[in-house]
C-alpha cells in the first residue's frame, strides 16, 4: 500500500503546532504517518510515543531500545 501522507518526524513540531493549532492527536495521526521503523500502534500522541509526539524522534537511533522499534531492511535507514 502506498501511503502518500508525510512522515511526522520529518517536520518541525513547532511548525506543525502553529499550522494546525486546533488539530487533535487522532487528526494528526490521520494527516501524518509514523516512521517506518516504528511499530507502535497510534504513536503520534503522548500516550503512544511521547518522543515522537513532542518532536524528539528524528531517526531510528533516537528510539534507543524501544520494544516497538522495527529494524529497517535498508542498512542506510538504520542510522538516518
Amino acid at each position: 500500500m502506498n501511503d502518500a501522507r508525510p512522515f511526522f518526524h520529518d517536520h518541525d513540531f513547532a511548525t506543525i503546532q502553529s499550522e494546525h493549532p486546533n488539530m487533535t492527536w487522532p487528526e494528526l495521526n490521520e494527516k501524518y504517518r509514523q516512521p517506518e521503523w516504528c511499530g507502535e500502534p497510534d504513536p503520534i500522541n503522548p500516550m503512544g510515543c511521547w518522543g515522537l509526539a513532542w518532536g524528539e524522534i528524528k531517526r531510528p537511533a533516537d528510539c534507543g531500545d524501544c520494544p516497538s522499534r522495527i529494524t529497517p531492511n535498508d542498512p542506510a535507514e538504520r542510522t538516518r
